[in-house]
């Protein structure tokens, strides 16, 4: 028993860890993100250091896949994406486009910041060995909420730029549209999920307060 709990211990310690490595990360790219921004506002010219927005497109386009024995065969590609930076060429889209994608990593960047709390919530709770902290219930709630809007900018993004901005992308004078994302309603399960597990923890919090009032 006692072997199983220093064990818990260090896993909970390897994650915290994990999770500080990329509250520092998070927090780098945030920063670097908004400098790249501000340089290719000033200098439209500069290579771009990563793409700003990954939207899909909808596209049918017959390719072909060769496997490792050499046999080749016909697929149909119906899955690309668009990447493009943005910069003053865009004028106020362009600022708004960016702000979707810092918007996009601050929520990330909250949703970590949320794990960190309740795992050195965890991990201070076991010196008493009493994991289940009652605002832990409330970050985990924080969490699905988070994960909820992300999802609703994931389906009205692509939405937005199909019918209030761009009007087709061409490539190889072949002109294709947006695709209205829909893979984002996946994101509504996790929230499911990660409310039944507030849940739980909430119910774990209030049976332990009862054992504790039973002794």
């Amino acid at each position: 028993m006692i072997a199983q709990k220093i064990k818990n211990k260090k896993i909970i310690s390897i994650v915290l860890f994990i999770l500080n490595a990329t509250m520092v990360f998070g927090a780098l790219v945030l920063i670097l993100s908004t400098g790249l921004f501000l340089l290719n506002f000033i200098n439209p010219e500069m290579e771009p250091f990563f793409p700003i927005v990954d939207v899909p497109l909808n596209i049918i386009l017959p390719g072909v896949i060769q496997l490792n024995d050499g046999s080749i065969h016909n697929v149909i590609i119906d899955d690309a994406f668009i990447s493009f930076n943005l910069n003053k060429s865009y004028g106020l889209t362009g600022f708004f486009n960016f702000l979707y994608f810092f918007i996009i990593l601050m929520i990330s960047y909250y949703i970590v910041f949320l794990l960190w709390r309740i795992f050195k919530s965890i991990k201070h709770s076991l010196v008493y060995e009493n994991p289940f902290r009652t605002e832990n219930t409330q970050r985990i709630r924080l969490i699905a909420l988070a994960v909820f809007i992300l999802a609703i900018f994931d389906i009205l993004y692509p939405f937005v730029l199909k019918y209030f901005w761009i009007k087709n992308i061409s490539i190889n004078n072949m002109v294709f549209h947006f695709r209205l994302s829909f893979e984002a309603v996946v994101d509504f399960l996790w929230v499911l999920i990660i409310l039944v597990i507030a849940e739980i923890y909430r119910i774990g919090s209030e049976i332990k307060k009862e054992q504790e009032l039973t002794i």
